[in-house]
């Protein structure tokens, strides 16, 4: 493991540890606090759009996931997501684990890590998570460091993800948000809506800009299941977080497919004329 991811990863839970025993111990735990999970539950969601990046012709994208949720307790609840797409002809696949806390009349608070491959990449990546409820608006953001290695060379980056959202009704979400992911950035605006409580079925739409010119539009449909018939909005707060290989895949994915992820292996030269590989005119 690179000795700097470990650093790092270790200073980040460390710090975010005491915070979140912090929050989780000054919580009201009394009789009328909702659990953080209310049940098993899950989604399944595809996208499905086009792209397009100075240097990369247009391409239809396909993206596929799905997460499971259960709560740990009353207080806590873990959630696996996994996710695979194609950009710009580039497959990438992978996976990340959630372990929180949340009231869901106030707050989630958790952390989250996770993995993902692609053609010429694979990252591993760590950070805390939280959510913010007031009335008809929601905050969320997820950020830490990521390990990239990107056509054989290794590096560190920091991330972040933020999204702003109002519930224009209990089943209808207007979303925007930002996200720096690999140096990437990119924004994005979007919708989703559930069809009703007792059809948890919704469509989504979302429009993205970023870096080197990239724009995308996708459309899709998430089918969640599990737990008790209900609105959108509670959905979002007392059941699963979202799928954050989603979000990866959206910010990092195009960071490795731009022109700039491209690496040209350096010349290697030979300057000892008794050594293979002696290449004059070059030293």
């Amino acid at each position: 493991m690179n000795l700097n991811f470990l650093r790092a990863t270790t200073a980040l839970c460390c710090t975010f540890s005491f915070a979140w025993i912090a929050v989780a111990m000054a919580a009201d735990v009394g009789p009328s606090r909702l659990p953080a999970v209310s049940a098993i539950n899950g989604k399944i969601e595809f996208q499905g759009g086009w792209d397009g990046m100075t240097g990369l012709a247009n391409s239809a994208d396909f993206l596929g996931g799905a997460t499971l949720s259960m709560p740990v307790g009353d207080r806590f609840g873990i959630q696996a997501d996994v996710a695979a797409s194609n950009v710009f002809g580039n497959t990438m696949g992978g996976g990340s684990l959630h372990f929180f806390t949340r009231d869901p009349d106030a707050y989630l608070l958790g952390v989250t890590g996770g993995a993902f491959w692609a053609n010429n990449a694979n990252a591993q990546l760590i950070g805390p998570e939280f959510e913010l409820y007031s009335g008809p608006m929601m905050f969320q953001g997820y950020g830490g460091f990521m390990n990239m290695n990107v056509a054989g060379v290794n590096s560190g980056k920091l991330f972040a993800i933020a999204d702003v959202s109002l519930y224009a009704t209990d089943n209808f979400r207007l979303i925007v948000g930002a996200k720096d992911i690999a140096d990437f950035k990119s924004a994005h605006a979007g919708l989703e809506y559930q069809f009703s409580e007792a059809m948890p079925v919704s469509l989504t739409l979302d429009g993205k800009i970023g870096d080197n010119n990239f724009a995308a539009v996708d459309a899709g449909i998430r089918i969640y299941f599990g737990g008790e018939n209900k609105s959108l909005k509670r959905r979002h707060r007392e059941d699963d977080p979202p799928n954050r290989i989603f979000d990866v895949f959206n910010g990092a994915g195009n960071a490795f497919n731009a022109p700039a992820a491209v690496v040209t292996p350096p010349v290697v030269k030979q300057c000892d004329p008794e050594l293979a590989g002696y290449t004059p005119g070059l030293c």
